[in-house]
């Protein structure tokens, strides 16, 4: 299967890497949440991403973020906010806001162009 690579620039990084979408697992049923990508960011940082959340709106906006693990008490349970929502934390984030931003545009195009190819977004 062709790989989708999208470039990934930012004013402050001229050109930081290209960002690779490597799968994508559908979910159903779970409202924005659509599914789970795994991304790869080539040179110069040669990193894969596992278990992206990939979210589409009703308009069908669509947004990626980074991982993360979900916040555990002492006795092992996961935690939840006083809305009864499961709470997570960040396991990597980007120290500047237009990076995050440059990142999120080339992972959406990535995910966009290799879940279109299987039919799963929509």
């Amino acid at each position: 299967m062709a790989r989708n690579h999208i470039e990934l620039r930012s004013s402050e990084q001229p050109k930081a890497g290209t960002v690779t979408c490597i799968d994508f697992h559908r979910l159903t049923g779970a409202g924005a949440l659509a599914g789970f990508a795994d991304l790869h960011l080539a040179a110069p940082y040669r990193m894969r991403l596992f278990g992206c959340a990939v979210f589409v709106t009703d308009d069908f906006r669509m947004s990626v973020a980074l991982p993360t693990r979900t916040i555990l008490s002492r006795d092992g349970q996961q935690t939840r906010d006083e809305c009864g929502k499961a709470k997570y934390a960040p396991v990597i984030a980007f120290d500047d806001q237009q990076m995050l931003a440059a990142f999120v545009a080339a992972a959406v195009a990535a995910v966009t162009a290799y879940a279109s190819e299987l039919g799963r977004l929509r």
